[in-house]
């Protein structure tokens, strides 16, 4: 959210591109928390973490949630322009036939967290690591307020 990246743009824009239908869950993930995510992968026991895979979150929500929780944090309403998925994976092929190889890959990876089922992890290592699920309010409240995240 912080950086636009997932077509999510803060004040004084406050716009944001919704996929499809915009219901589609995403894992979501807050730098703090792949922070202590790191310190309890480094400092737990070996067993736990040795020659695998580590799977985090911070929460799962949809595009139109975190587009309800940014309004409910500024009060006010949000521009949201819709899209497609096929219109937005046209835009990446035409990116990179023009060479913009950046603007394509940001395209495919968007169309993945934004529809794919990939876009949930089925296993969280969250407890293991002693991680704390964080709430998307919470979470947007801060970030509308300038705090890190």
């Amino acid at each position: 959210m912080q950086v636009g990246f997932a077509d999510i743009n803060l004040p004084p824009t406050r716009t944001a591109k919704i996929w499809n239908d915009g219901n589609h869950p995403t894992t979501c993930t807050t730098l703090s928390t792949v922070a202590k995510a790191v310190i309890a992968v480094l400092t737990t026991s070996e067993e736990q973490t040795r020659d695998r895979l580590v799977n985090i979150q911070s929460f799962i929500a949809t595009a139109n949630e975190i587009v309800q929780a940014l309004e409910k944090a500024t009060g006010e309403k949000w521009v949201v322009e819709k899209t497609t998925t096929e219109e937005e994976l046209r835009i990446a092929g035409e990116a990179l036939e023009k060479g913009d190889i950046l603007t394509a890959f940001y395209g495919w990876i968007k169309s993945c967290i934004f529809t794919s089922e990939l876009a949930v992890l089925q296993e969280v290592q969250n407890e293991a690591l002693g991680l704390e699920e964080e709430k998307l309010d919470v979470v947007v409240g801060k970030v509308v307020r300038g705090e890190k995240v």
